[in-house]
């Protein structure tokens, strides 16, 4: 069923041999990339079983944002990834970051079981190896479909890096209709399912030569999926919240995603059975060759090139200030609700129906702006996208500032849309700007500005002016009321105006490579 013939120019089978290797079509390592985009986003899922931790270890909030905002820097420390990417391609990375992956999240398991007297140095140490992996996940995935979708960078990125942010709401569904209200059987689950997607990847995924024209209907198709998945997780996460369905209801539901999840392989089978490019799109090939003859008219820059100049320092900064902020939210969602809840109403379902609003605007976010950027590519320069997006942040922070927790779940949406645009505009906007040769240093470099990001808003300021808070109110270390994250967001309002300078100045000194490529 996978093997057949194929010839130079097919990319329709599933799978061809060659001497050295097995090689699928970009369209079976598409598809098998959702389930890698899926893992990758295991850092996103901190919410469900961070008040198990807090409550199980004895932390206090400084503490456990600790841990989270250690993770989230490790998630983005990706310049190894990109290394081993370059050299052995992106079997070998998925598999090194299956292994580190396992190792994190399956001794975290071990050790907040009882008879373990751990402390947050241990915890942060493995968490920090778990959210390691991300990176390794990320890389593999992405560099490997932008090579293979070399003139629909935007759609493919799109579609990769929504399942980053989707990932959350698919494993918090997972542990509503599975585990709840056990959220240490959901993370013995964690580790098990990183190693078997890694594995999987270690098979599956592969860089195509020389890639032919791809028919944009089956993008149509796949984002029209997404985007079906995304409703339908969102739907039911607010009927799980709202009407209180019992667990039988929530495991129906469970099997109803799978069962979505499992429509994306008709996109390979298809291709398998009609072989497309038996019959060339001409609109297609016009398109593939107009990309081919703007990417000659510029040339790629190393990494060491790039950091000479600008535009790599302005993207970084506005990347750093957008995304730390967002990392700022998804962060502290659990304890944001609890707060705005007040001490007489606390219930574990909404933090589980906050992570998947925040995974499905991010979703959104992604889907929406790798869609409009390449719709409009001819006409609007993705940095110009990049600075409205930090523009609309900044409102949206304001806003939380401002929020009562009926209205926390419109704005965790609005916020997450605008981080999932980020990472759907940065990697394209890194090869626009520095083309694709050394795509892979550039990209995890980028990623330090996140690690830096998160560092300083989620810890440095939302962590300790929530304990500042708490010790006022002296509720034994807990935090309620707006007070406890009014500054933070204050705050997070006047580096998003930063981020907005940034990449409007961007903007302007990009205007010559982008006339370029249009």
């Amino acid at each position: 069923f996978f093997f057949g013939r194929c010839t130079r120019h097919c990319d329709c089978r599933f799978v061809v041999l060659n001497t050295t290797a097995m090689q699928f079509s970009r369209w079976t390592t598409l598809a098998y990339s959702i389930l890698v985009s899926i893992c990758a986003s295991l850092t996103y899922i901190f919410g469900i079983y961070s008040t198990y931790l807090k409550t199980k270890l004895l932390f206090n909030q400084e503490q456990i944002t600790l841990v989270a905002t250690l993770g989230n820097a490790a998630q983005f420390t990706g310049l190894p990834a990109g290394y081993v990417y370059d050299r052995y391609g992106p079997r070998v990375t998925i598999l090194v970051g299956g292994c580190l992956a396992f190792t994190g999240f399956f001794l975290m398991y071990v050790v907040t079981g009882d008879g373990w007297d751990v402390g947050v140095v241990t915890i942060s140490v493995l968490y920090t190896i778990a959210c390691f992996s991300m990176s390794w996940y990320d890389t593999s995935n992405v560099i490997t479909n932008v090579k293979n979708f070399p003139s629909h960078r935007g759609l493919v990125i799109g579609m990769s890096k929504a399942f980053n942010g989707l990932g959350a709401a698919v494993f918090a569904q997972l542990y509503l209709g599975v585990f709840k209200p056990n959220s240490r059987a959901f993370l013995q689950l964690v580790p098990i399912i990183a190693i078997a997607v890694a594995m999987g990847g270690s098979v599956f995924l592969n860089p195509v030569e020389n890639p032919t024209p791809a028919s944009t209907g089956y993008f149509v198709y796949l984002y029209v999926l997404t985007t079906v998945l995304s409703g339908y997780l969102a739907s039911t996460a607010l009927a799980q919240e709202i009407l209180g369905l019992p667990q039988e209801t929530s495991l129906l539901i469970t099997y109803g995603m799978v069962g979505i999840l499992a429509l994306f392989w008709v996109v390979p089978i298809h291709a398998l059975a009609y072989n497309p490019t038996s019959m060339p799109d001409l609109d297609v090939e016009k398109e593939n060759q107009g990309f081919l003859a703007r990417k000659s008219s510029t040339t790629s820059r190393s990494l060491s090139e790039a950091i000479k100049g600008s535009e790599l320092w302005l993207l970084f900064f506005a990347f750093f200030c957008g995304t730390g902020v967002g990392l700022m939210l998804i962060n502290n969602v659990a304890q944001l609700s609890d707060a705005l809840a007040g001490a007489e109403y606390q219930d574990p379902n909404t933090r589980s129906v906050l992570v998947t609003i925040l995974a499905v605007g991010s979703t959104i976010g992604r889907l929406g702006l790798g869609a409009l950027s390449e719709a409009l590519k001819r006409s609007v320069n993705r940095t110009t996208f990049l600075t409205v997006v930090v523009g609309m942040h900044m409102g949206v922070q304001m806003l939380l500032a401002h929020a009562t927790h009926g209205q926390l779940y419109t704005y965790c949406f609005l916020g997450a849309v605008c981080y999932g645009a980020y990472w759907a505009l940065m990697p394209t906007i890194c090869t626009d700007l520095f083309g694709v040769k050394y795509l892979g240093s550039i990209y995890n470099f980028l990623h330090f500005g996140t690690s830096l990001g998160t560092l300083i808003m989620s810890t440095l300021v939302a962590g300790k002016l929530y304990d500042r808070e708490a010790a006022r109110q002296a509720f034994g270390g807990s935090c309620y009321g707006r007070s406890c994250y009014y500054h933070s967001f204050l705050i997070n309002t006047a580096v998003c105006f930063a981020g907005f300078v940034a990449a409007a100045a961007l903007q302007v000194n990009s205007r010559e490579r982008y006339s370029m490529l249009q």
